[in-house]
């Protein structure tokens, strides 16, 4: 009787995963509601605050088109660029919890940021002519 009904409870929380995992929808709006309490945050960030603002299915569209979602039926990864970030969630019972820590994300921007300047200032020494 105790197998049936630990089986019986194991399959009922599976189920509740598998019926909980946040899908795709779900996860954009969840960016967007993000994006806009920063907007708020940052005030001179007035572009921002208009966009998310006035054209919320857009952003929408564009938050879908950066992401990537890896569903394993009872929860989800997904990986959205942003501008420089790169952000790493987990979707389970229709929450959303980081993968990283914001430090790790803010090192991954900077990383990212001085790698493009350097790129940047080898490719004009690149462009420049050799004075002979």
């Amino acid at each position: 009787m105790k197998f049936l009904s630990g089986t019986i409870i194991v399959v009922a929380l599976l189920g509740l995963l598998a019926f909980t995992n946040p899908k795709m929808d779900t996860y954009t709006q969840f960016i967007w509601t993000q994006m806009a309490r920063q907007a708020e945050k940052e005030e001179q960030n007035w572009l921002g605050q208009l966009l998310v603002t006035l054209f919320p299915d857009s952003v929408n569209n564009q938050i879908a088109k950066q992401t990537i979602r890896d569903d394993y039926v009872f929860f989800s990864f997904y990986e959205t660029n942003v501008g420089d970030q790169r952000l790493k969630f987990v979707g389970i019972l229709n929450n959303f919890f980081p993968t990283e820590t914001k430090e790790k994300i803010e090192q991954d921007a900077a990383k990212r940021l001085a790698e493009r300047e350097a790129a940047e200032k080898a490719r004009q020494a690149a462009a420049m002519p050799i004075a002979q």
